[in-house]
């Protein structure tokens, strides 16, 4: 069984999608179910520019603002801010990995970057020697965000109650 990383620096996945468009002012990227999650630049690789940016827009989300407050950010656990991200695979599955082998199968495919929930010390192994950029977001956070988001749905039907326990603190994106 694959050892994994403790609390502190365990890894996280996370896998969303991401729509960029061109527009007279240059390219933009949006995140549509992360509201506010966005970049901008002039050229396509502006926009796919640095890892560093992935962090900033995890951080501007509520939940992984929170984490940060908390010191667990999400952090790069391979490769370095300065790292182009390219295209990015968020891998959001909690309590279970795939393959090993699937980090190359992802580098072939055009993958740069996993941004994860988690990652087990031998699966980051393996995405280290597939040259991959890892962020770990926080497995709290994620799951936050996830009921956050589908508590938002819920309510559009029906007001409810929350008691904030185990980390989970409801945010609300209902307009």
């Amino acid at each position: 069984m694959a050892k994994r990383l403790t609390r502190r620096t365990e890894g996280r996945r996370f896998l969303l999608p991401v729509v960029i468009e061109r527009d007279r002012d240059g390219y933009y990227a949006e995140c549509p179910v992360l509201q506010g999650c966005y970049t901008q630049g002039d050229t396509y690789d502006e926009v796919m520019a640095n890892i560093k940016d992935v962090l900033k827009l995890l951080k501007a989300i509520p939940e992984y603002r929170k984490s940060v407050s908390l010191q667990l950010p999400p952090k790069i656990v391979s490769g370095s801010e300065e790292n182009r991200c390219g295209k990015i695979y968020v891998d959001m599955t909690g309590g279970t990995e795939g393959s090993k082998e699937v980090f190359e199968k992802f580098a072939s495919s055009g993958v740069s970057t996993l941004v994860a929930m988690h990652i087990s010390e031998d699966h980051l192994e393996n995405a280290k020697k597939a040259n991959l950029n890892v962020i770990i977001a926080g497995h709290i956070a994620s799951d936050t965000l996830g009921l956050n988001l589908v508590f938002d749905e819920i309510e559009k039907k029906e007001k409810i109650d929350f008691v904030s326990v185990s980390g989970f603190e409801r945010i609300r994106r209902l307009g």
